[in-house]
Parts: structure tokens; C-alpha cells; sequence
């Protein structure tokens, strides 16, 4: 498609992303100078004013960026990336593998069968790695015998320390919190089995 000289001109002083397409109203895009650096908003309206232009945002939040030809290309926002959860991770989250290495987000790498790869750094654990896959993180900590066992064990002192030993079927209040934190374990216990069962 040839174009007049007005539209090459035109399109010369268009604002384009990093990746050269052409800015288009409704797009997202995150303001790289000015006093909204860094902010996120939808192109709403561009214009020009000589050799400079705007893109400004809808009226209810006011963003806009100026740009100038010799500026930068417009950037697009980050995308989201999700852990296992659909939570998003962002750099300096503290996550848990499904191994139970608790990591810090360091930053991100590239998209592996449509998998964010996640830098990260082993806070506690075994895990080898320091990168691994969006979805197999996790912002809560996963469950695991070995919890199960450790917090019975903990009950259990907190038992003899506060009730001596009286069962605590003694105590059959509604409500009761050394009852709560039993009935807690074995519903914990019921998950952790259908999980590794596959139900």
C-alpha cells in the first residue's frame, strides 16, 4: 500500500511500541518519562502539537505522556504472571515450590510452553534450581506430613503445658481452640490423602 507524503510524515511522528507496531487507541502502555513514569494506562486519545505529542489516558485517572520523536519507543505494561493459584508473583514475593523450597522472586526469563520462567532464590530448602515455572509456585505454604506431624507435636506440648494431662475430650466447650486445632489437623490430613490420591 503506497501512502502520500502527509501519511508517511504522519506515520513517522506515530508513537510505536518496542516491538514497532503502532500505538492504537484502547492499548495499554505504561508512561516512561515525566510525572507518570512507570504508570500504567489506556491510550484514550493521541494527538500532536508541532513536533511534540500526547497520549492521554481517559479523563478519571488523568495519566498522560508526553513524547517527542527522539524519544523512546511507547512500552507496553509487564504481563501478569500467575502462580499455581492464579495469584500474581511479583519480584521480592516470597513463593513455595511444589518441592516445599521457599523462594524470593527475583525477577523473570522467558515463557516455556506457556509457562512463565521465574528467577528465583532459595530462601529454605533442597530445590536445586534458580529458575523454575510460574505454575509450579505457590503464595501459600503447601502441606505435608511432616507439617501435620510437627504441629500435632506442638498441640500436644501445648496440652501438658496448660492442661496437664487431661484429655482434651475433658473440655467440650464449642469453640474450644485446643479442639479447633485437632479438628484443624485432621481435615488438613483428609486434603493432604485426596491430593496425593488424585481425588
Amino acid at each position: 500500500m503506497a501512502y502520500t507524503e502527509t501519511e508517511r510524515r504522519i506515520l513517522d511522528m506515530w508513537p510505536k511500541f518496542e516491538d514497532g507496531n503502532y500505538v492504537q487507541l484502547g492499548d495499554k502502555a505504561v508512561a516512561n518519562s515525566g510525572e507518570n513514569a512507570g504508570k500504567e494506562f489506556i491510550v484514550r486519545n493521541i494527538y500532536f502539537e508541532g513536533a511534540h505529542g500526547k497520549l492521554r489516558s481517559s479523563a478519571l485517572d488523568g495519566c498522560y505522556w508526553n513524547w517527542k520523536a527522539a524519544d523512546p519507543y511507547v512500552k507496553r505494561p509487564a504481563p501478569k504472571v500467575l502462580d499455581a493459584d492464579g495469584a500474581p508473583i511479583k519480584v521480592g514475593d516470597a513463593v513455595w515450590h511444589e518441592d516445599g523450597a521457599m523462594l524470593r522472586v527475583d525477577g523473570f526469563g522467558g515463557i516455556e510452553d506457556g509457562e512463565t520462567i521465574v528467577n528465583v532464590h532459595v530462601i529454605r530448602g533442597a530445590t536445586p534450581w534458580r529458575e523454575v515455572r510460574s505454575l509450579s509456585l505457590t503464595h501459600t505454604r503447601p502441606d505435608s506430613w511432616e507439617r501435620l506431624k510437627a504441629d500435632a507435636a506442638d498441640i500436644v506440648a501445648k496440652i501438658a503445658l496448660h492442661l496437664g494431662d487431661y484429655s482434651p475430650s475433658d473440655f467440650e466447650e464449642r469453640g474450644d481452640g485446643v479442639q479447633d486445632r485437632i479438628l484443624c489437623l485432621v481435615s488438613r490430613a483428609k486434603a493432604l490423602a485426596d491430593r496425593e490420591a488424585g481425588r
